[in-house]
């Protein structure tokens, strides 16, 4: 190998050493500090955001609550929207930041009031959501978790608080939404930019991101689990900064804290490769410095070994002087100049030569290197000094070698002052280094040392972390010493220190059980007057179970009690007893969780207070005050309170007399309840009283009630303490009855009578057992005079079943006992009539001696319509029932009928039981004809109504009575020529018709007279104010009167009850009326029966006039009958009716799909739907009725042919369901020939 090649070798490994080591020396110490820093303000970040959002959330739900103690308790209780929605818009307009809507949901969670209004809403329930069933849940305002809002689409947050009532009952939750993303809400917090590419963001614990930048990413959870592995270990309790990959896999430098009071994570981050760009960029600089240096090394090699012959004087010459001298020294720019004038002087042109040439151009390379070097070690510098923590770089002599800024500002001293002294003179204040010098021990030992140490010549404490800087043979150099000021962190450690040394002295002092247990029972710790409670030494307690400290049931219940708050993580206040060595003691605990470092419940305070005492004073306080409150509120006296002007208490007897409520007294001057002709006089009795001086402790005045109307009162009051307060206690009695009489009795006997005579009420005074000073309307309601009144005790006139009850309560009032008033009873009057009236008396003084005042009213008609009301309701239970029979009746009958009309398809079998199959159907027929009758009562089977002329079925039915009604029964009519059309089926017009004429014919044995007469009449409020169930409109009457023995009253109150009848046995079924009844009810009229016995009997029913009165003209009915081939699904669950119907199809050539119930039904026709043409449907079936199996069938199929079959329709009316899509309705029992033509019918229409 050359001269020439060896030296540029050599040349090109000194210059990258020299590079190499400079650079990655200072690029190692560059990134250290950098990340330390980036780490520190990121963690500042997400602190200061997380802390900010949960004080905005604590004053949102503040603000709430606020807003839920303003609104109205009786407008929130009477759900009058229009004032809350007022006090809404107030509360919008104080809270902007919850314009995305305030709304009001009760107790079951329907939404009635909202603002700004959203009818769409309003009736909408949302017991579903999370925030509603919370907050109904903890009896508290809760913030909910973040969703889309249904109104805006916004990310909303929604805030609650419990609305209560005047009673403190829960009426329900206000929800106050703010728009996540507003500026005035979390909108600002997630703009923070961290340099160019970083941001913050906030994801709760079920990764549904609450704040990005990105709006797309917001309430979506787009973060698997392993993504992004240090939010994997935040969502598991970890807090604190570090490096990860993001789940779009970008590496990443991250802090994330908990927010307070919540479950969200809040996430401050900025891309690795922006936060190390500076980083990359030196490095970038100094490799292709490396790379233009080891080129120039290299020609300059070539050069120099080119020049080597040149004597050796001259380049030793040079050399030395490059030695002495160098070529980086600042103001040494002549020796420079000349050192490459000797360079330039040797002239040799062998590698000597070459090496001086190449020597003087590597010295200004050199030089351009050091400059290059100057401007990175400055970058480095700038770094290095914008650390906040002080740094200082020592060797192994404990030299200073370099410093930062910050360690310059800790020392008080420049950098030029400081550099080469010792460090121990600058950092401890000593000539000589401590024995716990840290920079020793890192030297000594190789490792990195971290430690904390108090620096009295720095006046604070530092912890010290010291990094051992190592030679490229691996020996330590010296040390980097980073000095972090924690003197505010120690001295809050000390105030905390001294903090728990009072509390502890203060423990043990107080008079109070203080105890810690943990998660396991164990007892942790317990101060001496709680183990002096227990007879025992703190010693003896601490790490003790609770199972062994009380007996199972009070351990229990204490572990219950932690157990709620080792959950919550909330405080807990209980009282409980417990047993004690000396009995059973009540005690008043707080329970407070304690948390370690990681935030986790791992223990729990308890400080119990014996309350023992307390207890049982407010059990005597609590009895005295339920007899106070008793006899208060069932006094028979209003009682009041009044402070400063003010109503602060009345009972109910005072709100009943004056008509107010305590709020609605609250609000007025108790002066605005007097009248004002009195004012000025109470008002000098209040003045005086709370003055000291006397006045009258009771008296007369009036009062203004509610209602404006006045009463005379009688008025009893004293000044008493109340809540240290001078306080008015009184008590009214309502004496305007009192005062009326005596105004009767003070005035002259004429005016008596123009008042008392007049009156419709019957009016006297009860004394000494007779009536007196009885009034006109006495008289008359009785018929006695005043004579007999004077010497018949009053006694006699009362019923006989009502005496004893009446001269009861007449005694008890005359002993001033409580007696219901007002009551109603029975008297018989002079004629020998009954007549009900009601009474009110008053307890009186007649003649200095005691009476009672009467006012009594007739009210014999009230009665009546009671009595109708109570018959119309019997009439409506037995219809029910006997529809229920006529159904069931239905289906047997179907089956005699059907198959004795198969038998008699047959001609071999009618050949010989023609005659018995004939009578077998007649009676079948009988049967079903007594079932309708039954379901018209019942008002199950529909009417055929249409446009009718009443005149004209009249003229119809008398040409049948003519040959069924005996000859000495003379039918008489009276129609009226200008009749008006009525909307009836003719054929139940014509059953009402013949049912009465054979009910009269029956009432006329021996003969007489039938009346049948027709007219339009208008029925008024009056009359159906007096006819309970009839209407007021127009209608034409149908009167039927004949001149028979008549009905007793007794009779007439059942005549229109099924199976009622008055014939002998075998000669009425006691349907006729009672069908009759059922047929008016149908056609929405009206039926009155008026007779007494030997008086004839009169019917008038009243039906409503048609609005079209135009009358149809009638079909004649086809009974041809063609079979077919088509497929039936026939259901029906009674298995007689199945089996009749799929014979009798079967035999037309049908195929027959039985089904017994709606479901097995439905999953028939779904399976075989292709194959089904036609479906016979009962309507009423179990499991799922015939009206649901039918719209779950259109469902299915909206195509499908339905006919519907029964014998009637609870469930609606034929028209309903055809209109709901059946085809066609049949009635049961089926008339065969007619069911199988209603099922060609349907068949063949498209």
């Amino acid at each position: 190998m050359t001269l020439r090649t060896k030296t540029s070798i050599l040349l090109t490994l000194f210059i990258l050493i020299i590079f190499g080591v400079t650079g990655l020396l200072s690029l190692r110490f560059l990134e250290n500090s950098l990340r330390n820093s980036i780490f520190n303000g990121l963690e500042s970040v997400s602190i200061t955001s997380s802390e900010s959002i949960s004080r905005f959330l604590n004053e949102t739900l503040d603000d709430v609550q606020m807003i839920a103690s303003l609104l109205p308790k009786k407008a929130l209780e009477e759900r009058n929207i229009r004032v809350i929605e007022e006090h809404l818009k107030i509360m919008m307009d104080a809270h902007p930041k919850f314009k995305n809507g305030m709304f009001i949901l009760d107790v079951k969670g329907t939404l009635w009031a909202d603002y700004p209004v959203y009818p769409g809403t309003r009736g909408k329930n949302f017991a579903h959501r999370e925030y509603f069933k919370t907050t109904m849940e903890k009896k508290k305002g809760i913030i909910g978790a973040p969703y889309q809002s249904a109104r805006t689409g916004e990310p909303v947050l929604t805030f609650t608080a419990l609305l209560k009532g005047s009673k403190n009952q829960v009426l329900g939750i206000i929800g106050c939404s703010v728009q996540l993303l507003h500026p005035n809400a979390l909108g600002g917090i997630r703009k923070t930019k961290i340099g160019e590419t970083g941001y913050i963001y906030v994801v709760d614990t079920s990764r549904l991101m609450i704040l990005h930048p990105d709006d797309q990413r917001v309430l979506q959870r787009d973060i698997p689990p392993g993504a992004n592995r240090l939010l994997d270990s935040a969502i598991e309790g970890f807090v604190g900064v570090g490096e990860t990959v993001n789940s779009r896999g970008v590496p990443m430098l991250l802090s994330l804290r908990k927010v307070p009071g919540t479950n969200w994570i809040m996430g401050a981050q900025q891309t690795k490769g922006e936060a190390f760009a500076p980083i990359k960029k030196a490095r970038t600089q100094i490799v292709w410095w490396a790379f233009f240096a080891l080129l120039i090394s290299i020609s300059i090699g070539a050069v120099v070994v080119r020049r080597l012959t040149k004597p050796l004087v001259d380049l030793r010459r040079v050399a030395v002087q490059l030695g002495q001298n160098g070529l980086s020294t600042e103001g040494e720019s002549q020796k420079k100049e000349d050192f490459r004038e000797g360079l330039k002087k040797i002239a040799s042109s062998d590698e000597i030569g070459d090496l001086a040439r190449a020597l003087e151009e590597m010295s200004l390379k050199l030089d351009q290197t050091f400059s290059s070097l100057k401007i990175a070690l400055r970058d480095w510098e700038r770094t290095f000094d914008s650390v906040q923590d002080p740094i200082f770089i020592l060797d192994r002599e404990n030299r200073i070698l370099r410093i930062n800024h910050s360690a310059s500002k800790l020392s008080g001293l420049s950098s030029d002052k400081i550099l080469g002294q010792p460090c121990y003179k600058f950092i401890h204040g000593t000539d000589t280094p401590p024995s716990t010098c840290p920079h020793h021990q890192t030297l000594n030992t190789g490792k990195p040392a971290q430690s904390e140490m108090e620096e009295p010549f720095l006046k604070g404490y530092f912890e010290i972390t010291t990094t051992p800087v190592f030679d490229e043979a691996g020996g330590t150099t010296g040390t980097v010493h980073v000095m972090r000021d924690i003197t505010e962190r120690k001295r809050a450690e000390e105030v905390l220190r001294v903090s728990e040394e009072r509390y502890r002295t203060l423990a043990e002092a107080a008079q109070e059980m203080i105890f810690i247990i943990d998660r396991e029972g164990i007892v942790k710790y317990v101060n001496q007057f709680a183990a002096r409670s227990l007879q025992s030494s703190p010693a003896q307690i601490i790490g003790t179970p609770l199972d062994r400290m009380f007996s199972k049931e009070i351990s229990e219940r204490q572990k219950g009690n932690l157990r709620k708050v080792f959950e919550s993580g909330k405080p807990l206040y209980v009282e409980d007893t417990t047993l004690f060595p000396g009995g059973k003691r009540w005690l008043g605990t707080q329970l407070v969780p304690m948390r370690n470092p990681s935030g986790e419940v791992d223990a729990v305070l308890g400080i119990s207070r014996d309350i023992t005492e307390r207890r049982n004073a407010e059990i005597r306080i609590k009895e005295s005050e339920y007899l106070y409150r008793t006899l208060t509120e069932n006094s028979l006296t209003g009682i009041y309170m009044i402070r400063e002007g003010e109503y602060i208490f009345v009972n109910e007897m005072f709100s009943q007399l004056t008509g107010f409520s305590l709020e609605e007294l609250r609000a007025k001057d108790p002066l605005e309840l007097v009248v004002p002709e009195e004012r000025e006089r109470i008002q000098s009795y209040f003045k005086k009283r709370l003055g000291g001086e006397k006045v009258p402790s009771e008296y007369e005045t009036q009062m203004v009630r509610k209602d404006h109307s006045k009463m005379d009162v009688h008025v009893k009051a004293a000044l008493v303490m109340y809540e240290n307060k001078p306080t008015v206690l009184g008590n009214i009695i309502d004496i305007t009855e009192l005062k009326q009489v005596e105004e009767v009795l003070r005035t002259s006997e004429e005016k008596y009578r123009s008042v008392v005579e007049y009156a419709n009420d019957a009016i006297y005074i009860a004394q000494d057992g007779y009536v007196k000073f009885p009034n006109p309307s006495t008289l008359a309601l009785t018929g006695y005079s005043e004579k007999d009144y004077a010497t018949i005790p009053f006694v006699n006139f009362i019923h006989p079943e009502d005496r004893d009850m009446v001269v009861k309560r007449h005694n008890q009032r005359l002993r001033g006992e409580e007696v219901p008033s007002p009551y109603s009873f029975r008297i018989i009057n002079k004629a020998g009539e009954e007549r009900w009236v009601h009474l009110n008396a008053v307890l009186t003084e007649w003649e200095k001696r005691p009476a009672v005042l009467c006012f009594m009213r007739d009210v014999t008609s009230h009665k009546r319509l009671e009595a109708q009301f109570q018959h119309a309701q019997k009439m409506e239970a037995v219809g029910t029932l006997a529809g229920g029979i006529a159904h069931d009746f239905n289906n047997l009958l179907q089956s005699v009928l059907g198959y004795a009309e198969v038998l008699l398809m047959d001609n071999q079998v009618k050949q010989y039981a023609s005659k018995d199959l004939e009578e077998i159907k007649r009676a079948a027929k009988r049967g079903a004809e007594l079932t309708q009758q039954l379901l018209t009562f019942s008002r199950k089977v529909q009417s055929r109504l249409r446009p009718i002329d009443l005149n004209q079925e009249v003229l119809q039915v008398q040409k049948i009575l003519q040959r069924t009604i005996p000859k000495m029964i003379e039918v008489e009519l009276s129609l009226d020529g200008d009749l008006r059309t009525i909307n009836a089926d003719p054929a139940q017009v014509e059953q009402i018709l013949i049912n009465l004429a054979v009910n009269s014919r029956d009432a006329m044995p021996e003969g007489g007279k039938l009346y049948i007469k027709t007219d339009n009449v208008a029925l008024d409020d009056t009359f159906c104010k007096t006819h309970l169930g009839s209407k007021p409109g127009d209608y034409v009457e149908l009167t039927v009167s004949d001149t028979g023995h008549g009905i007793d009253q007794e009779t007439l109150k059942n005549i229109f009850d099924p199976f009622f009848t008055t014939k002998g046995v075998g000669k009425g079924t006691g349907l006729g009326l009672a069908m009759v009844y059922g047929i008016v009810k149908s056609h929405e009229g009206y039926i009155l029966c008026e007779s007494e016995p030997n008086q004839g009997t009169t019917f008038k029913i009243y039906f409503p006039v048609a609005e079209k009165e135009r009358i149809a003209d009638e079909l004649k009915e086809d009974r041809r009958v063609k079979g077919g081939a088509e497929t039936i699904l026939l259901i029906d669950d009674e298995k007689p009716i199945r089996d009749f119907g799929e014979q009798i199809f079967s035999r037309f050539g049908y195929t027959v799909l039985p089904a017994s119930d709606g479901e097995s039904a439905l999953k028939l026709y779904q399976e075989k739907k292709d194959e089904i043409d036609l479906v016979i449907l009962d309507l009423i079936m179990p499991v799922i009725g015939g009206k649901r199996c039918l719209e779950r069938l259109l469902q299915i199929d909206p195509n499908v042919k339905v006919v519907i079959a029964s014998g009637y329709s609870p469930e609606g009316t034929d028209k309903e369901l055809l209109e709901g899509g059946a085809k066609n309705f049949i009635s049961k029992p089926f008339d065969v020939i007619k069911m199988l033509q209603v099922v060609r019918d349907v068949l063949d229409k498209n």
